[in-house]
């Protein structure tokens, strides 16, 4: 994924559908051969020719404070405007044993932290998720912990395997600037890149509406409607009993069930033109039985079938 940002800052494209700033990169692909990273860069690149703002390393020579001077100088003599340490772990010094585990990390962020203030560029460290996971904080999922994520602006996590069924993955998002998001990723192994699904709350519509599409109750109501002329009023034992014997299976549990089916459907049904009235909770006879009725292509709603208790009023209010 950083390799796929720093193609995509270097030679200007769009990163998971976001217009990325135009900038060189010093990337340091430290966990990784120029062999396999050459192969990496081939296959994303579809053999076009590597951006010429984009500055790659396998390997460094020092690390710690040596190193980030050596930044800070290559930053000013180039013109970086992103750099990228993968892994953050492979070039920070070693701890002091005087400080605190906390009191160490915070240093090292900070250390980076200033360089990037000072020329108002992003410096991007990839650092590792523990095994054990935290239900309560997900940041604490975090190697290094809030020693970390205390200096840094921007905080982005891969969580696997934690969105819908299990098929994509979840690229979590907070930090001090940006309100907290959460995307879905897909590896695509062909590629070799992620592919950006969508948010959550997309993800969820989608979801959604493919529930809605393949339902049968959803399959009852429309089957009725354009059996009685676009409207419909009865109860949902009724409505239950017609769709068993139209379907030849169940589709739903109880008349109590599939009550609950409809009003879950309530927005999608509107939105497919199809108007439902919820029973009066008050109770009676006419109370117990839900109405549908299909939006003609005037913008009002056809009049509530014959044998319904609901008036024509009563819809509009709803509306």
């Amino acid at each position: 994924m950083v390799l796929d940002i720093a193609l995509s800052v270097a030679d200007s494209w769009n990163f998971f559908g976001r217009k990325t700033g135009h900038g060189r990169v010093l990337y340091f692909a430290l966990e990784d051969s120029r062999e396999r990273l050459k192969n990496r860069i081939n296959v994303i690149m579809d053999d076009e020719d590597v951006p010429d703002d984009l500055f790659l390393t396998c390997e460094t020579g020092h690390t710690g404070n040596k190193l980030y001077g050596d930044i800070d100088k290559c930053i000013q003599e180039y013109g970086i405007k992103l750099v990228i340490l993968d892994v953050l772990q492979k070039v920070r010094p070693g701890s002091d044993p005087k400080k605190s585990e906390y009191a160490n990390d915070y240093n090292d962020i900070g250390r980076l932290k200033s360089i990037a203030d000072k020329h108002g560029i992003t410096i991007l460290a990839v650092t590792h998720t523990k095994k054990t996971k935290d239900s309560n904080d997900r940041l604490n999922d975090i190697s290094g912990g809030v020693g970390i994520t205390g200096v840094a602006d921007t905080i982005l996590m891969i969580s696997s395997g934690s969105f819908q069924d299990n098929k994509e993955n979840t690229l979590y998002i907070t930090g001090r600037d940006v309100s907290e998001t959460k995307l879905a990723v897909i590896f695509d192994n062909d590629a070799c890149r992620w592919k950006y699904i969508g948010t959550e709350e997309e993800l969820n519509i989608k979801k959604g509406k493919e529930l809605y599409e393949s339902s049968l109750v959803i399959r009852t109501i429309k089957m009725i409607l354009e059996e009685n002329g676009g409207q419909w009023c009865g109860t949902a034992g009724e409505l239950l009993e017609y769709g068993n014997k139209k379907l030849g299976q169940a589709i739903a549990k109880s008349g109590q069930s599939l009550s609950r089916k409809i009003n879950k459907f309530d927005g999608l049904l509107l939105e497919d033109s199809i108007m439902h009235i919820k029973p009066d909770k008050n109770g009676g006879p006419s109370g117990r039985k839900h109405t549908f009725m299909v939006k003609e292509n005037t913008g009002g709603y056809t009049e509530a079938g014959v044998g319904s208790d609901v008036p024509v009023e009563h819809g509009q209010e709803a509306i």
